[in-house]
């Protein structure tokens, strides 16, 4: 991902000049901060250290605004920590991604918990940033929605508030694929045909789900690492 990400200028952009199933997120991430970290060893050391903080920094600020009590806080934090075991230095993009996942359920649980609409709106928003930066955080919609609605008599304002910030974070996620396009040098189809459809088709055909009626199955196995990294 570091060599790919300091390696995008205007003749060699992600997906055009190499294959990537992944999402353009962290290649932008990785893109901008190649304005001040040098393209080296120590470079990329850098960059999976910056990785690293944000993961543990959605743990920190998560924690502080759910109000949880100490010994809840220190299991969540060893949990966090226990994330980086047998992990390769790859999974980086998985530990990006799962930071937009913890904050987009903690989001959520504050919408449940006050009722405003902001924080609903936030939820999707980050939900779509993990998406942007791996596919298979779509497998958290779902959960998203029975926090946010609430599994039992959902009231009408909460489903209008769900409803409205939902399409409201779409466009939002749209305008931000759109401005990574240009940074990062690829045309939307490049991203639908590789990003999407590739995790949707082939991807599942390499471990035996490659039915139609599997495609959706292998979304438990496309969210293991989300799983493992962001749900602790």
């Amino acid at each position: 991902y570091f060599v790919g990400g300091m390696s995008i200028s205007d003749e060699y952009g992600l997906y055009t000049g190499f294959f990537d199933h992944k999402g353009p997120l962290y290649y932008a991430f990785i893109r901008l901060l190649s304005a001040a970290v040098p393209y080296s060893l120590i470079g990329a050391a850098v960059v999976l250290g910056i990785t690293c903080a944000i993961w543990f920094a959605s743990i920190d600020i998560g924690l502080r605004m759910l109000h949880l009590s100490k010994p809840v806080k220190a299991i969540v934090g060893f949990g966090a920590i226990a994330a980086f075991a047998n992990q390769a230095s790859n999974a980086s993009i998985a530990l990006f991604g799962a930071s937009f996942v913890f904050a987009t359920l903690v989001s959520m649980l504050k919408f449940a918990e006050t009722g405003k609409r902001v924080w609903c709106s936030t939820s999707f928003a980050l939900l779509g940033l993990a998406v942007l930066t791996r596919i298979d955080a779509l497998v958290m919609l779902p959960l998203i929605f029975v926090i946010g609605i609430g599994p039992i008599r959902p009231t009408r304002a909460r489903t209008l508030s769900v409803t409205t910030s939902l399409a409201g974070a779409t466009i939002f996620i749209f305008t931000l694929l759109l401005i990574c396009s240009r940074l990062l040098g690829f045309g939307l189809e490049q991203y639908w045909e590789q990003g999407v459809l590739f995790n949707l088709t082939v991807y599942p055909e390499w471990y035996g789900t490659g039915s139609p009626a599997a495609h959706i199955l292998s979304a438990g196995y496309l969210g293991q690492s989300l799983m493992t990294t962001g749900l602790l």
